[in-house]
């Protein structure tokens, strides 16, 4: 039984129970069990290929587990689609952005306000109600640092920008919890900087499951990682147990060094 079993349920948010998943002969996820718990960041780490992708997928309801069960305070949710996973708090961001490019920053963010109703996406209705979901949409491209970008077509972002737009939209879905998908990914060393800043004010809002392969990151940002080896996790601890993990360190043939830069206990 996982780790993550041996604590108080109360304090998980959500929790994954003997997910399995299976492409034809190959495992994709065996029996794994994780829980996220309120106020941290929970990383999820592996070599390429090793089914954290694929995990996510299940977690959002992307993509269908063959069996175990998903729950989000206390619910389960296994049944639901990835949409009313979203609506029941759920907040996702993809390796590859999702921002409509011919809209405009606001005008995303916007979108993603509509969706958090449930409402048809329409910019144009009463003025009184579009007032108050651009003051809103502001308040959340000025948590991100965007605000001077509200205008700006969303194609004309950096690449920077735009996955700290995608994080502002899932910010503006007001969730329960945040999965993010290598929200790091091609960003350069600034960027990547600032992109860290951000995410470790996620936590203060809702608990952040976070897949990513930059280790400066996940060692700077996470309270607790675990570690997907080939569909099955085979560690889950702090950064410092992970780090002297025998397993780990052999899963990753020397990639987990001993700098101590970042390390939290």
């Amino acid at each position: 039984m996982s780790e993550a079993f041996n604590n108080k349920r109360g304090d998980a948010l959500i929790e994954v129970r003997h997910l399995y998943k299976q492409f034809g002969a190959v495992k994709a996820c065996e029996d794994v069990s994780l829980e996220l718990r309120r106020g941290e960041v929970h990383a999820l780490i592996g070599p390429n290929g090793a089914g954290k992708s694929t995990l996510i997928r299940q977690i959002s309801g992307q993509l269908r587990h063959d069996s175990g069960q998903i729950l989000l305070a206390g619910q389960d949710v296994s049944h639901l689609s990835m949409t009313e996973r979203a609506r029941a708090g759920l907040a996702q961001s993809f390796q590859v952005s999702m921002v409509i490019p011919e809209f405009s920053v606001l005008q995303n963010v916007m979108l993603a306000l509509q969706g958090k109703s449930g409402s048809t996406f329409r910019f144009f209705g009463r003025v009184s109600r579009q007032s108050a979901m651009i003051d809103k949409a502001r308040d959340f491209l000025a948590q991100v640092d965007l605000l001077d970008r509200l205008s700006s077509i969303a194609a004309q972002l950096s690449h920077g920008e735009r996955r700290k737009l995608e994080l502002c939209m899932a910010l503006a879905m007001e969730p329960r919890a945040f999965i993010l998908d290598e929200p790091m990914a091609g960003v350069g060393a600034s960027e990547s900087r600032a992109m860290t800043r951000l995410l470790a004010s996620l936590k203060l809002k809702a608990p952040v499951l976070l897949v990513e392969h930059d280790m400066d990151a996940v060692f700077a940002l996470a309270d607790r990682v675990s570690v997907l080896v080939y569909g099955r996790i085979i560690a889950t601890g702090t950064v410092a147990q992970i780090r002297l993990n025998p397993a780990v360190r052999e899963a990753y043939m020397g990639d987990i060094d001993d700098d101590e830069d970042g390390l939290r206990e």
